[in-house]
């Protein structure tokens, strides 16, 4: 398994491939992460089908969709891409499928802002309506092609109202609609900066960072690349929390462990290697287990695993914890006994508080129990939240929320008095 240090650096070589046109190499850089990694990220996958649609191989970038699509359902821009490529293929019917998936993957919003997830770009429901249109028209429903470009044109979405300007009176004009590709070549997910400054640090302090072992199985190192593939998780809430910025008001356990750090204000540069033609060098292996905890972690049955507990993240931790257990991360929460009550683990300060409190010299104690029923719930808000999208929920402390869905370890769907949205769960305490 390889180090994290260099599957983000092979990450960061394959982005830089693309932009210098090295299509070959980055390929490579890609496909060395898929097969050395236990969990590569959708976001590899996608990276490397977008490089096999510009070099014209629209099968190979099917493919290679379809495995990504497996690793998060929930990731829009991938349904609406292996679209695209079907239209490529002539496989109108089945591209009109890929775009109503993408509909859906929506929930609703009238866009959503990639740049969370390391891709600038903000995929709208102008462009997913003119490509639905594209299809139906290309089936002989001109009507409802009509029908649906204009849907789009009455979307008030100021920074996407310049793609659909002009296409209805083209329509009248020719019967045609014009497919709407995306610029390919900007588009693929680059590492996240703040993982390549942390796990860049901690690789230079110490070789065992970042692994994780099953007691009696194969020794496993945790994935750094993995994105949460709950609802996608839905970037529209891949961004992380921000820090409160009001004090909590006297409820019990508003302080502690629940704080969240500034993020780190200073990057180290990134490693400048070329590529290495025509096979890259493998990945190394480490092999000592030195300064790791045991953890053990009660659910249906009992599992021990090896953990850092300098270089643990929470989102990789919990999928390798579910994946023992044969369920999905979103389905679970962790806790841990501090003093006489149970604390949930919902970010890395919580899993690192939990880390520093080992029940005896090496061994910490977890249990995970069902999270579906934290729907209906209510919770109490913590600290005033300000939305920064028009997705988020704003409310006070002290506000009773009622809770629809949970998105991932992150962030919640709530009902305050009339209004909707997303909020970061470590602003409330769930009763």
């Amino acid at each position: 398994m390889a180090s994290q240090i260099e599957m983000l650096e092979y990450w960061d070589l394959g982005c830089k491939a693309i932009e210098k046109k090295d299509y070959p190499s980055a390929i490579q850089y890609f496909e060395s992460i898929i097969q050395n990694s236990i969990t590569p990220p959708a976001n590899i996958y996608y990276n490397k089908s977008i490089v096999h649609f510009i070099l014209g191989q629209f099968a190979e970038a099917i493919s290679v969709l379809d495995q990504g699509l497996q690793k998060n359902e929930h990731m829009a821009i991938g349904y609406f891409q292996r679209g695209i490529v079907n239209i490529k293929l002539r496989n109108v019917d089945e591209a009109l499928r890929d775009f109503n998936r993408t509909m859906d993957k929506m929930r609703g919003n009238l866009f959503i802002d990639y740049k969370q997830l390391g891709m600038n770009f903000k995929l709208s429901q102008i462009e997913i309506r003119i490509n639905i249109a594209y299809c139906i028209n290309e089936q002989g429903r001109g009507k409802l092609a009509l029908s649906e470009l204009q849907n789009a044109a009455e979307l008030n979405i100021p920074i996407k109202n310049k793609v659909i300007e002009g296409r209805v009176e083209r329509f009248k004009a020719t019967g045609k609609v014009a497919l709407l590709l995306l610029p390919t070549e900007a588009l693929n997910f680059k590492p996240p900066q703040s993982k390549i400054v942390a796990k860049t640090e901690k690789d230079y302090l110490a070789k065992d960072k970042g692994k994780i072992y099953l007691e009696g199985d194969q020794r496993y190192t945790l994935d750094p690349l993995q994105s949460d593939s709950s609802v996608e998780a839905q970037s529209l809430v891949s961004k992380r929390p921000p820090k409160p910025s009001s004090p909590a008001p006297n409820l019990k356990n508003s302080s502690g462990p629940n704080r969240r750090p500034p993020p780190p204000s200073k990057k180290p540069p990134l490693p400048n290697k070329k590529p290495e033609r025509p096979s890259l060098p493998p990945m190394r292996k480490q092999d000592s287990k030195a300064s790791n905890l045991i953890v053990k972690v009660h659910y249906t049955f009992t599992i021990a695993l090896y953990l850092d507990p300098h270089a643990a993240m929470l989102d990789t931790f919990k999928g390798e914890v579910a994946r023992k257990f044969n369920i999905k991360p979103h389905t679970i929460s962790l806790w841990y006994k501090s003093r006489t009550e149970l604390v949930c683990i919902f970010d890395e300060p919580t899993l690192k508080h939990a880390l520093s409190h080992p029940t005896n010299e090496y061994r910490v104690t977890m249990w995970a129990y069902d999270e579906k029923g934290i729907e209906g719930k209510d919770c109490i808000a913590l600290y005033d939240f300000n939305p920064t999208e028009d997705c988020d929920l704003p409310f006070r402390a002290g506000d009773i929320i009622s809770i629809l869905n949970q998105i991932n370890n992150h962030w919640l769907e709530g009902k305050l008095g009339e209004n909707t949205g997303l909020f970061p769960r470590n602003y409330v305490k769930i009763d």
